[in-house]
């Protein structure tokens, strides 16, 4: 499905490519036309590809820099095997639909429930009361050089590989998921399940 905005709060569609979206509409359900349809959609396909106006719904995402940067956005098609990847970036930390950003210069990318989260809440740091709902049983410590303490799980870890995705052991944590990369990362430890 595609949508027109980022966010509730963003009005970066220009007047014309609304127009033009309308039009192809009118031509395709009202006119029974779907040559002219046709003909003005590839305006549409330039506008997804080029232009970027027209998204696909992608993740929430917090991006955490290892210089201590943040930025808050929408990430489509993520893979960690591309060094290099695309973020819709929220109106308050680019003006840019756009933005470019190297997997290397992360500290982690944070799938998140919501962009606001709760900074009063103290997460889980240990895995007393841990039970399975996450995707994978092996446990993992991700201790990061900024001082920051993941405890979650992960099917996923490799050293050599760019980065693993975290499962945070705590179910009422904002972050879903967590792509941590391995560059950022001062050490791991894989506590041993209690019996």
């Amino acid at each position: 499905m595609i949508i027109l905005k980022r966010d509730a709060n963003d009005d970066f569609f220009q007047q014309t490519d609304r127009l033009y979206l309308l039009y192809i509409v009118f031509l395709f359900v009202f006119k029974r036309n779907t040559h002219d349809a046709i003909r003005f959609s590839r305006y549409t396909v330039y506008c997804i590809l080029f232009k970027g106006i027209l998204v696909m719904p992608g993740h929430k995402v917090v991006l955490k820099y290892q210089d201590g940067k943040i930025l808050k956005g929408w990430l489509n098609n993520f893979s960690p095997n591309r060094e290099v990847f695309f973020v819709n970036p929220l109106k308050e930390y680019s003006d840019k639909i756009k933005l470019e950003v190297n997997l290397h210069n992360l500290k982690a990318i944070f799938f998140v429930k919501d962009f606001i989260g709760d900074k009063e809440y103290q997460k889980v740091r240990n895995f007393d009361n841990y039970t399975a709902t996450t995707p994978s049983e092996r446990r993992i410590i991700v201790y990061f050089k900024d001082g920051e303490t993941l405890y979650g799980t992960s099917y996923s870890y490799n050293s050599t590989k760019a980065g693993f995705f975290v499962y945070p052991v705590d179910s009422m944590d904002n972050n879903m998921r967590i792509f941590a990369i391995i560059s950022a990362i001062e050490k791991v430890e894989f506590p041993d399940p209690s019996p």
